[in-house]
Parts: structure tokens; C-alpha cells; sequence
């Protein structure tokens, strides 16, 4: 199973790697940061998801996880419309 926690865009990011720095962790270089958002999210919405028997995605920018979409070999649930549309634009897709 694959359970894939996306941040809502490049900006959370960019926040996540801060406050890890701050925290005595490692630094990522902007432009990386970057490039592997949207990667990472292609790869999420197409051989990833479908690459494994089960697959849930769920927005990670609060407290409490909402899911967004699960997959299995029967095919793609979208729990959360727009968030999905959402994560659709971000990858660039």
C-alpha cells in the first residue's frame, strides 16, 4: 500500500523545509524543491498509484488529514473533488 501525504503547493513546501532547518535538520536548495513538487506528484497520479494494489493520497496542510483519493485495481475513488482538480494542476499535468 501506498499512502502519499501532498502538501498543497510548493509554498507548504518550502515552509516544511524551513521548519525543519530550524529544527536542526538539513537544507534543500529552492530550485529542487521546485522541480520535485510537481514531479512527485505526476508520479503520484500515474505509475505510482497504479503500481501498487492499493493507493490513498490525503492533503497534509493542517492538524487532521483529509483524504483526497484512493486506488486500487478497480480504479480511482476522488474523495475530495477539488482538492483532486487541485493536485492535478500542481503536477503540471
Amino acid at each position: 500500500e501506498l499512502v502519499y501525504l501532498a502538501l498543497p503547493s510548493v509554498e507548504y513546501s518550502h515552509e516544511r523545509v524551513q521548519e525543519r532547518i530550524l529544527a536542526g535538520g538539513h537544507s534543500i536548495p529552492p530550485a529542487d524543491i521546485e522541480r520535485r513538487f510537481s514531479k512527485s506528484l505526476r508520479n503520484l497520479l500515474g505509475e505510482f498509484s497504479e503500481g501498487v494494489d492499493r493507493a490513498r493520497c490525503f492533503i497534509n496542510d493542517s492538524e487532521t488529514l483529509s483524504l483526497i483519493f484512493t486506488q486500487t485495481i478497480e480504479g480511482r475513488q476522488i474523495a475530495n473533488d477539488g482538492y483532486y482538480a487541485h493536485l492535478v494542476t500542481q503536477s503540471e499535468l
